[in-house]
């Protein structure tokens, strides 16, 4: 019973501490605080130029050619692996574009001031979760479980993500870039050979099949075959003709429009589904920016404004 409120005693002392902490914590902000509006109203004059030129700053650093952006763009892999793919985005990855040797600019084979303006740029697996081979999530927090048997990783698809920082009209000739530089691997050029090569053959026997049951079902329609027997019992009357499969017509219509689709866009060992996208929005709001620089600004120049106002004493303390 004793240790038992000895226990208690020490927790209640532990949170009347805590609690004492947090008070003194709270007193000495506010004396801060309260201190920094008292310089800030006796030297008015120094601290609000300072604000102002720190505002002015951060409207200036926000202008339109320093805004930061998400770019994002979906490659369709015609015949390279994954793994080949990832490979050859690693040279992107790890190049300093402000290195002398084998930098972006010369893998990209663009200009310094254009490879600049890429930064952190890194590829993700796109998955399938409703079962249609379609991309439908791409694992940009890199969470899902190679063993999730709800999320198919799709083998043709691949997602690219960068930061985008300056002029807007150079991204047509980054996009360009980047694609130029991974249909450039022999290897993946080889791949693209013997994939295009499957895929014609797929769509020849296509086609073929396509004109062959265009030709059946012309003849079923428009040739009666129906048929008269003469029996002792009397006359019989039949059909000898062909039930088409209607659901197999039908799934190898679909599938003949998937290969039709994929010898379109099989041009290049590598393509873009769609153009980069830029998120619309910066990645630092105007807003915090200028929280923060107010922030700042009035920090330091209340910290000017004290330097100023006890420079006598300031010099003493030096000459002692």
């Amino acid at each position: 019973m004793e240790n038992k409120t000895t226990k208690e005693t020490n927790l209640f002392d532990l949170c009347v501490a805590a609690w004492n902490a947090f008070v003194a914590l709270c007193r000495r902000i506010w004396g801060i605080f309260a201190g920094m509006l008292r310089i800030t109203y006796r030297r008015w004059w120094i601290v609000l130029p300072v604000m102002i030129a720190f505002i002015v700053f951060a409207f200036w650093w926000y202008r339109p050619s320093n805004r930061k952006y998400k770019a994002e763009a979906m490659f369709i892999l015609n015949g390279p692996t994954l793994e080949q793919f990832e490979q050859r985005c690693n040279q992107l990855v790890f190049a300093n574009p402000f290195s002398k040797t084998e930098n972006m600019a010369e893998l990209l084979g663009i200009d310094k001031s254009v490879a600049g303006q890429i930064r952190n740029m890194m590829c993700f697996k796109v998955y399938d979760c409703q079962k249609d081979n379609t991309p439908d999530i791409v694992d940009y927090s890199r969470s899902i479980s190679p063993i999730d048997t709800n999320y198919v990783r799709l083998e043709d698809h691949v997602a690219m993500r960068f930061r985008f920082r300056g002029d807007l009209k150079s991204l047509p000739v980054i996009e360009k870039a980047i694609v130029d530089f991974f249909n450039a691997s022999e290897e993946m050029q080889a791949q693209f050979v013997t994939y295009r090569q499957i895929i014609e053959r797929d769509y020849r026997f296509c086609h073929e099949q396509i004109d062959k049951l265009d030709s059946l079902t012309s003849s079923l329609y428009f040739n009666d075959y129906t048929y008269t027997a003469q029996t002792q019992t009397g006359v019989f009357q039949g059909y000898r003709g062909i039930n088409l499969p209607l659901e197999d017509i039908r799934e190898h219509i679909e599938q003949t429009y998937k290969v039709d689709q994929r010898i379109t866009q099989a041009t290049a060992p590598v393509v873009l589904e769609n153009h980069i996208v830029l998120v619309p929005m910066p990645m630092h709001d105007w807003r915090k920016l200028l929280v923060v620089a107010f922030i700042i600004g009035w920090i330091l120049a209340c910290l000017f404004a004290l330097v100023i106002e006890k420079r006598k004493e300031i010099n003493a303390w030096l000459r002692k």
